[in-house]
């Protein structure tokens, strides 16, 4: 667990992160309005006009150049809340979710992004991170680096506690792929990072149904993987042989990989 000191700025409207105090001053962020009308950097997600991020590199008073991604919410259309209104559901539109996934992650354990500023006025809002340097996204690392039997086994146990312990603090991604998951380069275990937390909700008790979204989708970004590291997963995640394992469950969890395998078809993604 980590634990962060904050500061208020710009009359309440923006929290910083104590660490990165000294860049943001440097560098002349130090109100809402500099920071979400901020023009450097170059666009790294831009998937939705209205919640775009940017890594941006800014000089610390020792001349480093240290970098960062902000994520900058401006308001959504109307039928975005519309619709989850009519599912109802909570409209994730602002980056303050996002902001409290993280530290909730961190409060529990779990490895994510480090939180450096948050601000928020009216429907306008950003969140600022430290950038999450020498990793592999999981899928990429699978794909592309071709990793020992013993390693990849090692990697399979990590994000089974890894999402055991995710979904027994009552958070669930929503967004659960493998291209989600960080590795670093370095260390020995190497950390995982779980990253995108825009979608994460935290609840008194957690719907089994929720779980086996987070657990299909996991699941259907694997597919690339042996069976038998599947079954490695399910064993580590439960904490039990997958034959003690409840398998209306398990039968649920692969009917919807299904389900995701043939949207994904569809709609070509």
């Amino acid at each position: 667990m980590k634990n962060f000191e904050f500061e208020n700025w710009d009359e309440g409207r923006v929290q910083v992160n104590q660490e990165f105090t000294a860049v943001l001053k440097q560098n002349g962020l130090t109100t809402f309005n500099a920071l979400m009308d901020y023009s450097g950097g170059e666009t790294a997600k831009n998937v939705l006009a209205e919640r775009v991020t940017t890594r941006i590199d800014l000089t610390d008073t020792s001349g480093a150049s240290r970098s960062f991604y902000i994520k900058r919410h401006t308001p959504a259309p109307m039928k975005e809340y519309l619709k989850a209104w009519s599912r109802l559901r909570t409209p994730l539109l602002s980056a303050r979710y996002e902001w409290e996934a993280i530290l909730n992650f961190h409060q529990v354990g779990i490895s994510t992004m480090i939180p450096v500023a948050f601000g928020e006025k009216g429907r306008y809002s950003f969140l600022i991170t430290e950038s999450l340097e020498d990793c592999w996204k999981l899928s990429h690392w699978v794909r592309d680096q071709q990793p020992e039997e013993e390693q990849l086994e090692s990697v399979v146990k990590q994000v089974a506690e890894i999402t055991r312990k995710m979904h027994s603090a009552g958070m669930h991604h929503q967004d659960y792929y493998l291209g989600h998951l960080m590795l670093a380069k370095n260390g020995s275990p190497q950390t995982i990072h779980v990253i995108d937390l825009g979608r994460v909700l935290k609840r008194p008790r957690l719907h089994e149904r929720w779980i086996v979204k987070d657990l299909a989708q996991l699941r259907y970004s694997a597919s690339m993987l042996d069976s038998r590291y599947h079954d490695l997963f399910v064993e580590n995640y439960f904490e039990r042989s997958k034959s003690a394992c409840d398998q209306a469950l398990l039968q649920r969890i692969k009917r919807k990989t299904e389900q995701i395998a043939r949207h994904s078809q569809r709609h070509a993604l």
